[in-house]
């Protein structure tokens, strides 16, 4: 982490009940002052409900977050149902300039939404290619035992380095881990620049007429497979909205 720039955590939950419970555990765990916390929240997003987080949200704004002192802690909770590819490409754009830190990226995973809807899987599938830090909400006894092994084994095969935890009544088991300074994401889009080679070759192979250089690398947000844009500047990958089912309701917490 760097200490002359601001760092900034992000919660991909969608419109999950227990968002903000969730952040309220994070900040009661870490014992900080009101006047070191900023909670962000997408310009979708709803309020939070009275006392969760203790730090009252503020609409969602990149310049906001890089005016804050680089030592308070800034955590983004998204709680929209379309996949936040925008906001993870600008959050991208600004750490490729140097003004901007993503620390840990942590997905809440509704487990009866995931296991029932394609649509959802497909949603979560896309946040946890950009997360360090995966929570699954088994929602009481809805999800199994098994149902949650398997998910999680069928992220460890495919080597995803993130971690997995779960909710127990609805708290994380190690809310630290939302704020360790390992990253283990397997998207390379919200990794600083490599501050000791700024410079960057062009090849051109022989043979090959201008302007259709034969493309490769892997440098900026555009060649991560979910931040790829076509030529009419839409995403190249389709991730379908969260559905309302389930999401929308509060239901018993994780066991």
């Amino acid at each position: 982490m760097s200490a002359d720039r601001p760092v900034l955590f992000v919660v991909l939950a969608g419109p999950h009940p227990g968002r903000w419970a969730l952040v309220d555990q994070l900040l009661r765990a870490e014992r900080l002052p009101e006047e070191d916390v900023c909670v962000w929240a997408a310009d979708d997003e709803a309020p939070a409900p009275a006392g969760h987080p203790p730090v009252p949200p503020s609409a969602w704004r990149v310049e906001g977050a890089e005016a804050m002192p680089a030592s308070a802690l800034q955590v983004l909770v998204y709680g929209g149902r379309a996949f936040p590819a925008p906001l993870l490409e600008q959050l991208a754009d600004r750490t490729a300039r140097g003004t901007l830190e993503v620390g840990r990226v942590t997905t809440l995973v509704h487990g009866p939404a995931c296991r029932d809807s394609r649509e959802a899987d497909r949603w979560y599938e896309a946040a946890i290619h950009f997360s360090d830090l995966v929570l699954i909400d088994p929602r009481g006894t809805a999800v199994s035992e098994k149902w949650i092994r398997d998910y999680e084994e069928r992220f460890r095969k495919q080597r995803f380095p993130c971690l997995f935890d779960r909710l127990k009544k609805g708290r994380p088991r190690h809310p630290s881990w939302m704020l360790d300074e390992q990253a283990r994401r397997l998207s390379q889009a919200l990794e600083p620049p490599d501050e000791l080679d700024t410079t960057v070759e062009v090849v051109i192979e022989e043979g090959l007429p201008p302007g259709e250089e034969e493309e490769g690398g892997d440098e900026g947000p555009a060649a991560d497979p979910y931040l790829r844009r076509n030529a009419a500047g839409e995403f190249e990958r389709y991730v379908p909205d969260l559905p309302a089912f389930a999401l929308d309701v509060e239901s018993g917490a994780g066991e």
